[in-house]
């Protein structure tokens, strides 16, 4: 599979410039959630083959995105509580 060269570039190389352009359109054009595009866009890496499963997951690993995703728990039971 690294052996197609196409302008340069190879096939994995063709994919991952397809799925970032598509992601822009899809968060331009359309009122689809953020969260879907980008599990969609990390799916087709994946199921291509052009990411590892090891390497694409591990960025949910890191402490700064647990951090991050434990706010919006926060927020969200703030928001429906009338808090905020």
């Amino acid at each position: 599979m690294e052996s197609i060269l196409f302008l340069g570039f190879t096939l994995n190389a063709w994919i991952v410039i397809v799925t970032v352009l598509l992601v822009f359109i899809l968060m331009l054009c359309t009122k689809l959630p953020a969260d879907f595009v980008f599990l969609g866009a990390m799916t087709v890496l994946m199921v291509t083959g052009t990411l590892p499963v090891n390497e694409v997951l591990a960025g949910f690993s890191s402490s700064s995105v647990v951090l991050v995703g434990a706010l919006f728990v926060v927020i969200a039971g703030l928001v429906h509580t009338g808090t905020m």
